[in-house]
């Protein structure tokens, strides 16, 4: 398919349907989910906040308080936010769909909320809050390290990665090699996430694209394509979320999931980037 042919509105429309039946689905749950579980649910939360974003992007921001009139088509935002879906998806398809059982699940999660929380512990609180939220965040990861240290995936570790592990909180692969145990093709795991990374930390690349799309039509045909980008990262997420959740929607809109799955998997950018 060619991504300046396809009707983004209509593709939009359908995504938007199936996020809202995801959604009601993981509200009308009856049943209080486990820690683990319960951040699943974020990831989910997350990746649709990303997609509106995205789409309220599409056709240009506008500012206009009265005083001020400008609007701008802002590229470098649209693959910024496609990265940040990107780096989502992988890590819950890390964490929560590559993990062999239980015990990896849980010092893949674990091990996930531990590195968060020892980077908070460099922040510098404002306020008295502030301070006894790090004190009591010092002391949940104490018995997060109790867990983790504990876990068979851990203790079978070589000694340097052990070191490694405790001292700078490695746990998991780069982003590119996550897209490999997706079996994402070897294009497109090696160009998409180095492409999408030079917008987002201004490489002159980024620059260099943004001055020569001077055409409105050019800008238009490459905002597409990072559509096509987002519905395949997404569907990349939903057809595992939905699985992995026990979600129910009709086969018609999961097989649609698939769909645009499939093409992530495979080489589409290579043609048309």
């Amino acid at each position: 398919m060619d991504p300046n042919k396809i009707d983004i509105d209509n593709e939009i429309v359908q995504f938007m349907q199936i996020f809202d039946k995801v959604d009601k689905a993981i509200q009308n749950k009856k049943t209080i989910p486990d820690r683990i579980t319960a951040y699943g649910y974020e990831f989910f939360i997350k990746i649709y906040c990303h997609f509106i974003t995205m789409c309220t992007l599409r056709n240009g921001s506008n500012l206009d308080d009265g005083k001020i009139q400008v609007k701008v088509q802002d590229y470098s935002a649209i693959l910024t936010i496609n990265r940040a879906t990107l780096e989502t998806v992988l890590l819950f398809y890390y964490i929560y769909i590559d993990s062999k059982n239980n015990e990896e699940l849980e010092f893949r999660y674990y091990s996930w909320e531990r590195e968060g929380m020892l980077t908070r512990q460099h922040f510098i609180p404002l306020d008295a809050d502030g301070i006894e939220k790090l004190k009591q965040e010092k002391n949940a990861i104490i018995e997060i390290e109790k867990k983790v240290y504990n876990n068979n995936c851990f203790k079978i570790l070589p000694k340097d990665q052990k070191a490694e592990y405790k001292n700078r909180g490695k746990w998991r692969p780069g982003w590119k090699n996550i897209m490999k145990i997706m079996n994402v093709t070897p294009y497109q795991s090696s160009f998409l996430y180095s492409y999408l990374s030079s917008y987002a930390h201004c490489e002159y690349l980024n620059l260099l694209q943004n001055s020569q799309m001077t055409d409105i039509n050019e800008r238009k045909k490459m905002v597409n394509i990072q559509f096509w980008v987002l519905f395949e990262i997404c569907s990349a997420f939903l057809y595992e979320f939905i699985k992995k959740s026990d979600i129910t929607i009709e086969k018609e809109k999961y097989d649609y999931t698939k769909f645009w799955k499939d093409i992530f998997i495979n080489d589409f950018l290579k043609n048309v980037v």
